[in-house]
């Protein structure tokens, strides 16, 4: 089923068209399940969804739990409760909209930050090269060397980013 939605909904969410079931999502910083990863099993919109909730979306996920360490050790505030179709909101969520992604991205654009979980307002690197004049031949002839990059990092937390698909690139 195509949803159809209004242009205040697009402008806010410009990815909104792209959710869909079976895509990976990460919950972000703040809620509930921050830092769980999932699969969306169903996106509910207008009159199918299920809760009165000001959001666009509710987005059913099953999370999971983290590898080797049990839900209520790394989330004892849910007291128990499940962490299978969960109803979210599109402002809880970043989404790997491509399988070899591994920077999920909020509905908004921002991609989300790994290590503090909000969504990217900027990325800085610090590049830097040496440059050498070097006296040859009767005048000075410029070569550079030493190319470096301390890597992108969070504008957020400082945490360096892992943009391996070169997302953030000129």
């Amino acid at each position: 089923m195509t949803n159809t939605f209004t242009k205040v909904e697009l402008k806010a969410y410009p990815l909104l068209p792209q959710v869909e079931a079976g895509m990976e999502v990460v919950a972000l910083k703040d809620s509930d399940y921050e830092g769980l990863f999932g699969t969306i099993d169903a996106v509910l919109y207008g009159k199918d969804k299920e809760t009165e909730n000001d959001t666009v979306l509710d987005i059913v996920v099953t999370f999971k739990e983290e590898e080797g360490r049990k839900i209520d050790e790394t989330h004892p505030h849910l007291n128990g409760t499940s962490i299978c179709e969960v109803i979210m909101g599109e402002d809880e969520l970043g989404f790997f909209f491509t399988v070899s992604n591994n920077l999920a991205q909020q509905l908004d654009g921002k991609y989300v930050c790994p290590a503090c979980g909000k969504g990217m307002t900027s990325i800085t690197e610090h590049q830097g090269e040496t440059i050498q004049w070097d006296f040859e031949d009767g005048d000075y002839q410029k070569s550079i060397t030493n190319e470096y990059s301390d890597g992108k990092k969070c504008g957020e937390c400082g945490c360096e980013i892992n943009d391996e698909n070169e997302v953030f690139s000129y």
